[in-house]
């Protein structure tokens, strides 16, 4: 488990991600030979474009149909949503939207003198190999080192799911003697009173690996009634 302070570390780089993510978009239905280019003609119209990440296939050396970029300022991407929601790209037209959070992962517990390189490599070992972006969080107070946790991005809900399933397992790990810490990106931010009175399901991570749904019922009954209980492991 991480200490308070490590939590804290955590949690101040996600809302950091996020406050980049308030400036990117999501382009999907693109031209399968589209380029960068074609997209910074289009949407430097409405700003500055600052990055471009479209998404390529590495088999056919095409686009796979989407693409994020990254603004300026929030009121560029803003624009970009509501005056170019479905521009032509390369002659085709596509949907634009918001970029969205709920395809990343966060990793912790990793060992902090390993390279981007080496945390690749043991991922696909774990057959986790469709990451579209891994940012392995750097220690700018010591060169050469990490501080133990990265991000991994993928390009879609259901394959950050698959990734999820697989990382959680209890015999998981990255270079230290206890199992990675896996979780997606959105469970560190609080998300006020409001939010939660909607929420209808949630997700309970460090249970034993002998626990049965009852185990889980009988855990959480003081809590409400419990509609259905659907345990990880179950899902692969």
């Amino acid at each position: 488990m991480f200490d308070a302070a490590e939590e804290e570390e955590h949690q101040e780089v996600v809302k950091e991600r996020r406050k980049r993510k308030e400036i990117e978009i999501f382009v999907g239905g693109l031209d399968k030979d589209a380029t960068e280019d074609n997209l910074r003609k289009v949407f430097s119209k409405v700003g500055e474009v600052t990055k471009v990440r479209l998404m390529m296939n590495s088999h056919t050396k095409k686009n796979k149909g989407f693409a994020f970029l990254r603004f300026a300022t929030v009121e560029q991407a803003k624009r970009a949503c509501t005056e170019l929601k479905n521009p032509l790209v390369n002659g085709k037209e596509c949907g634009v939207s918001p970029s969205q959070d709920n395809d990343t992962l966060f990793l912790g517990n990793i060992c902090k003198t390993w390279t981007k390189e080496a945390l690749e490599e043991k991922l696909e070992h774990y057959g986790v190999d469709n990451i579209e972006d891994l940012t392995l969080v750097e220690d700018t107070n010591n060169e050469g080192m990490n501080r133990g946790f990265a991000f991994l991005e993928f390009c879609s809900l259901s394959e950050a799911m698959d990734a999820f399933k697989w990382l959680q397992k209890r015999n998981v790990t990255f270079g230290v003697d206890r199992p990675a810490k896996v979780s997606f990106e959105d469970s560190f931010i609080d998300p006020g009173d409001e939010i939660m009175a909607q929420v209808k399901t949630v997700f309970i991570d460090g249970l034993s690996a002998s626990w049965d749904e009852d185990n889980v019922r009988e855990f959480l009954k003081e809590y409400g009634k419990i509609e259905k209980v659907e345990l990880a492991r179950n899902m692969l």
